[in-house]
């Protein structure tokens, strides 16, 4: 069955989704499929076929999504990106996915205009105007099912591309029965979220790009779930506040970066903090303790930490009885929900405590199993990340096994020393990384402090951690740097550390991690 063709089938009646949370531009489920159908139409005359391939320079919006449900409702292969890009870097981007069509909504903002570029490239709005005359007639919903070529069950439907956190950026393709079972799995993880505080409006707070699978995620479970969905095309702490009271929002699930954006709105304008959330759950990258805190006290809410992935669900989320009765474990990011999930040591042998991740379930693409940088053990997925689990069944993220480093013989998870650093007075961000010299490996950091003199400075005697996870070189920044995703650029932090640190220790050897010279 065609993805679309699932969501249409299975969806509610009752979606709405509100550009910018505007009532008064609110499209219904049967609107939104109208609009699908004319672009299908549009896309079959345009001469787009089952199999080709299609970059879609779509923002957050309706016309982004249908646009991208168009696409795989034609039975192409849809490849969304993030507008933004220049339009020579877009076109780069299409060369080298191998695209047949470059589709953008309008030449608005298009920047500067390339010829003879490989992919045929097609405005779709001039598109729409220009064939309005046999385009479907307004309220065909169903109409573009019919044109359908065939069983399309392992065609592939969706190309992804990853954040680029743990390297370059990888391709991940879905086939249209691998994106049913996402929206499945899916909506079985936001469940317990959309129940929080029963009596209150149900709606979804989308701030991630459809480009990214979350995303993406998020407009599919409104359909799915039949609950309003706010798409916001841009990040705003202002407008995301409003939002959160006008709609009466039960939770929300946002990047600490942009948590961090919303504390410091409401110390600009406290009257502006949230009165009814029931849970502030954050992803995409690790929070330390302090900022844990802050979004507890500014918006009153658990600060709930949730674990995915850029290449599948892992299975792993928080049942609606611990959400109801705040009884998540702190820093759990979990319990085992569906699939099957494995902790495996450095030897690949099962390790029920602490390992690597490894998942199998019906949301992992087929696909991995022979794409370059993944790595697969048969059906089960390698994810590199390294989780605890506790007695309880609890999971806690611990790291990448990429960033694991030893010292003297001993295994260092620089988040768990960021973790505590991160609490000290002063320190707002913390990365840690490991530094190579003659004697073996040391551990550095960079850190954002508001004052480096004083107590508020970093404090050796206050980082209660074992004397091979101190830190023998600190490196004081303004700001972390970080990806477009918002998350820490780990190897950028490495790179600068290292240089840093060479400058600092020319000809001098650091002989051990708790050295004299700490470079503060």
């Amino acid at each position: 069955m065609n993805f679309v063709t699932y969501l249409w089938e299975h969806g509610r009646p009752d979606v709405r989704f509100l550009p910018n949370g505007a009532v008064s531009a609110s499209v219904s489920k049967t609107d939104l499929f109208s609009q699908i159908g004319e672009m299908v139409e549009v896309l079959r005359l345009e001469g787009v076929k089952r199999g080709s391939r299609i970059v879609l320079v779509c923002g957050n919006s309706v016309l982004g999504l249908a646009t991208l449900l168009a696409t795989i409702a034609s039975a192409a292969i849809a490849i969304p990106i993030k507008p933004g890009k220049s339009h020579v870097d877009i076109l780069k981007l299409a060369a080298e996915v191998q695209a047949d069509y470059l589709i953008r909504l309008e030449r608005r903002g298009m920047g500067e205009a390339v010829t003879g570029s490989a992919p045929r490239e097609m405005y779709l709005l001039e598109a729409l105007k220009a064939r309005q005359s046999v385009a479907c007639e307004k309220g065909g919903a169903t109409s573009w099912i019919e044109a359908i070529d065939g069983d399309v069950d392992t065609t592939i439907a969706l190309e992804t591309l990853s954040s680029g956190t743990t390297g370059k950026a990888k391709v991940i393709a879905r086939t249209h029965a691998e994106l049913s079972a996402f929206a499945l799995r899916n909506h079985q993880l936001f469940a317990p979220y959309l129940q929080l505080g029963s009596s209150m409006p149900k709606c979804i707070l989308s701030t991630l790009p459809l480009a990214h699978l979350s995303g993406f995620g998020y407009s599919v479970e409104g359909i799915l779930a039949g609950v309003d969905v706010l798409l916001l095309d841009h990040f705003d702490a202002t407008l995301v506040l409003k939002l959160i009271n006008d709609s009466q929002l039960a939770w929300l699930i946002l990047l600490p970066s942009m948590y961090g954006a919303l504390i410091t709105e409401i110390g600009r304008s406290p009257q502006s903090a949230p009165k009814a959330l029931k849970a502030c759950v954050y992803a995409g990258e690790a929070c330390n303790g302090s900022v844990q805190v802050e979004i507890e006290d500014c918006l009153g809410a658990p600060a709930l930490s949730a674990y995915g992935l850029s290449e599948c669900l892992v299975g792993i989320g928080h049942d609606l009885d611990a959400l109801s009765h705040g009884s998540v474990a702190a820093g759990s990011c979990g319990r085992h929900m569906f699939g099957q999930i494995r902790l495996v040591d450095e030897n690949g042998v099962d390790s029920p405590a602490v390992g690597e991740l490894l998942v199998r379930n019906e949301t992992v693409p087929a696909a991995l199993r022979t794409a370059s940088g993944f790595r697969m053990q048969g059906e089960w997925l390698c994810t590199g990340d390294i989780l605890r689990r506790d007695e309880e069944g609890n999971f806690f993220y611990v790291g990448r096994c990429d960033d694991r480093f030893v010292v003297h013989g001993t295994n260092i998870y620089p988040i768990e020393i960021e973790q505590v650093a991160s609490a000290l007075p002063g320190v707002s961000a913390v990365c840690v990384a490991p530094i190579v010299n003659r004697l073996g490996q040391n551990v550095v950091a960079m850190m954002v402090v508001a004052d480096w003199s004083g107590s508020a400075g970093f404090d050796r005697a206050a980082l209660m951690v074992p004397s091979t996870s101190m830190p023998a070189f600190v490196m004081r920044c303004d700001a972390l740097p970080r990806l477009e995703s918002g998350k820490v650029h780990r190897r950028e932090v490495t790179r600068c550390l290292q240089e840093e640190y060479r400058k600092k220790f020319a000809g001098r050897v650091v002989t051990t991690a708790t050295g004299d010279d700490d470079g503060s």
